[in-house]
């Protein structure tokens, strides 16, 4: 009987001795709002009281807290069984707060160069230490640094995306969508009457149009004209009026078109009114009712 008595009490003091001298645990002691927590009591424990310390507390053995805002909680904890009170720290970091722009138009040609510039900040003011780029068209960016520059080599409306993390481990987001807008150039059709615009003698009428041009815009179809015929003489009609040339001379006239993405192409013909020169050569001696050759190689039109 006596040593059954002692064997209670050897258990009994043992388990009284795990329970005073067992601590309380945290899956997480620092990280990012909300940040979700799994706490761990006393095993044994009875009459638990938790005290997140943001206005909820709880009497579960192994509760799970999430904590919604930014700051710093000296988390409690009591029970009978256990000594004292128990704390735990937790500090919870608020999020970077993304922000970048564009240094450079965001409309432009196949290829075309865009840099961007970030400007996020990390919260309770910790730097930013990483980012990655999405670019919209398949291209992504890890590199180091909150200046960036990217090759658009497809046509297309793009959305681009950065995800920052700062030096608390916590990250966001920021999408700015359908920012760069990226085309082809536009096919110009240029179509003269006559054709080609040539005269031997002036004056010479000849009429222009560039309404077959296309355009490759994400944007729209609209276009934009812009014709000069030379001598201060200009159009931004797609079929401007006809020009009439009295003078001999070769003039060139040029035609840029302008798509909805500021996109430009252009091209060039030349108008030209130049009198034939004859001029050949032949043996220098001619008989009569005999064939004779004649070389005009050299005569120009």
């Amino acid at each position: 009987m006596t040593k059954r008595i002692y064997l209670f009490f050897t258990v009994l003091i043992s388990f009284s001795s795990f329970s005073l001298f067992s601590q309380i645990a945290a899956t997480h002691t620092a990280g990012c709002v909300p940040l979700a927590v799994n706490f761990t009591g006393v095993t044994g424990a009875t009459n638990i009281l938790w005290n997140f310390h943001d206005g909820v507390t709880s009497n579960q053995q192994n509760p799970t807290h999430t904590f919604a805002t930014i700051g710093t909680y000296v988390v409690t904890y009591t029970a009978t069984g256990v000594s004292g009170t128990q704390s735990l720290t937790i500090k919870v970091y608020g999020k970077p707060t993304p922000s970048f722009t564009v240094t450079t138009p965001t409309e432009g040609c196949i290829p075309y160069v865009v840099s961007f510039q970030d400007h996020s900040t990390g919260g309770g003011g910790s730097s930013i230490t990483t980012w990655q780029w999405v670019y919209g068209d398949g291209g992504t960016n890890t590199l180091p640094g909150a200046t960036q520059t990217y090759t658009y080599n497809v046509a297309g409306q793009f959305s681009v995306s950065v995800i920052v993390t700062d030096a608390h481990g916590c990250d966001s987001s920021e999408v700015i969508n359908n920012l760069v807008v990226v085309s082809q150039p536009p096919t110009i059709s240029l179509v003269t009457s006559p054709s080609p615009p040539f005269a031997c003698v002036p004056p010479l009428t000849v009429t222009f149009t560039s309404s077959g041009s296309t355009s490759h815009s994400p944007l729209g179809s609209a276009l934009t004209y812009s014709w000069n015929f030379g001598g201060g003489v200009t159009s931004t009609s797609a079929t401007p009026p006809a020009q009439t040339y009295t003078a001999s001379g070769v003039y060139p006239v040029k035609i840029k078109v302008t798509d909805a993405n500021h996109c430009t192409d252009s091209t060039t013909t030349n108008v030209s009114i130049i009198a034939p020169t004859a001029s050949f050569t032949t043996s220098d001696t001619l008989c009569i009712n005999v064939n004779s050759v004649f070389n005009s190689a050299g005569s120009t039109a």
